[in-house]
């Protein structure tokens, strides 16, 4: 431990005395402080941990090996794998597992693209609060993305997000409703609250609108 500071070595020698044999509390803390250290052996490391943690029924260490086997980073890719640790997880209510079985479905990796579940997936952890999946359901509803178009359902996620500061889709939003025909004054008004709470691509956009209005265009010419 000697390439960390001292409390994260610490930090590290605790977690590891928390993961053995006897006891499991220990190894997801673990497998997270061995990732942020990067070098290789760390992360194989960090693997057996998550691993550890996971067989113990510790679902968002099973979320997070899912991850790992997903992207075949310091083990080898496993789809399959997967998704079956996925599908265990989300059933016993880990919504950020619902999210990712929505990802999976909706991008076809290895499982067959399949829109209706994804959509269902990310419905289910919308419910139940989890907001990239609100977000990332408003998307594939808002341009029928395998799914009937429902607007206006859309439209309520993204206020939904939006008013829980997730900003992309405060401007995701803004930007659909200035490309609709009489709805631009909603978009510059919503613009304008994020604006003011901060959001500094919200205060470019607002200008950017205004000025367009002005001259009777409402359009915002820029390409997220």
């Amino acid at each position: 431990a000697r390439d960390i500071p001292r409390d994260a070595a610490r930090a590290l020698a605790s977690y590891q005395q928390a993961c053995g044999k006897t006891s499991s509390v220990g190894c997801a803390p673990l497998g997270h402080a061995l990732l942020r250290r990067g070098d290789p052996v760390s992360k194989r490391a960090a693997v057996r941990a998550f691993e550890s943690a996971c067989r113990a029924n510790d679902d968002g260490a099973c979320v997070e090996l899912a991850g790992l086997l997903l992207k075949g980073k310091a083990v080898a890719r496993n789809t399959k794998r997967a998704a079956r640790l996925l599908h265990t997880a989300c059933g016993r209510k880990e919504m950020k597992a619902c999210h990712f079985l929505g990802q999976m479905y909706r991008q076809g990796d290895r499982t067959g693209r399949d829109p209706a579940r994804a959509d269902a997936y990310y419905h289910r952890a919308c419910v139940a609060g989890f907001l990239p999946s609100c977000s990332a359901r408003a998307r594939m509803l808002l341009v029928g993305d395998g799914v009937a178009p429902a607007g206006e359902k859309a439209r309520a996620l993204l206020r939904k997000t939006c008013g829980k500061k997730v900003w992309s889709d405060c401007v995701y939003l803004a930007q659909h409703l200035a490309s609709a025909t009489g709805q631009g004054e909603q978009a510059l008004q919503l613009l304008t609250r994020t604006c003011t709470a901060g959001h500094k691509l919200s205060c470019i956009l607002q200008a950017q609108l205004s000025l367009e209005q002005g001259q009777g265009d409402v359009q915002v010419a820029i390409d997220l």
